[in-house]
């Protein structure tokens, strides 16, 4: 992850670099999206964090750490933020948002059903107060409740977006 996150930082500092040099302004044209106070807050926690690594925290490494993570939260966010604002952009987005949900619940439902055999995709337990059934689903995210919480945010994402897709079918008799 280091060292994707340091190419993919130094990528878009010169991207932005020189999208400013020739004068661009398309930042600034969107600063009413709902997206901006977000990414704002990406930012502002990687300048504290990086505050706090130049006045010695307890850990370099800990620190360091947070300060790439949310560098890399908010340059990720920053670039699906530039890409959705196109129509093609918008789909990509939307394909990959989806992809991601098929691989990760198709993953989950290949090892319940025993076709897909990874040491990690099913937690045993023996214990009643983790689990009653005595087996935990963690996918290939591999933490239970991490895949839990994924999957939660997917299938929320999916009843947000149902009225919608109501509203702009069609009735079997073209009305």
């Amino acid at each position: 992850v280091y060292a994707i996150s340091i190419f993919w930082g130094a990528g878009c500092i010169l991207l932005a670099a020189g999208y400013l040099w020739t004068g661009g302004n398309r930042f600034g044209a969107e600063r009413s999206s709902p997206v901006v106070p977000l990414l704002i807050l990406a930012g502002v926690m990687l300048l504290i964090y990086l505050c706090h690594w130049l006045t010695g925290p307890l850990s370099t490494e800990g620190t360091g750490n947070e300060v790439i993570r949310f560098g890399l939260i908010g340059t990720v966010g920053g670039a699906a933020w530039m890409v959705s604002r196109d129509r093609v952009g918008e789909r990509l987005l939307r394909l990959i948002w989806h992809m991601t949900g098929v691989l990760l619940c198709g993953s989950a439902l290949l090892a319940v059903y025993g076709l897909w055999d990874q040491p990690y995709l099913i937690y045993r337990t023996a214990d009643p107060a983790i689990s009653a059934s005595g087996a935990r689903l963690g996918g290939l995210l591999q933490y239970p409740n991490t895949f839990g919480a994924v999957m939660a945010a997917f299938l929320l994402e999916r009843l947000f977006a149902l009225p919608a897709a109501l509203r702009s079918r069609r009735t079997p008799l073209g009305a």
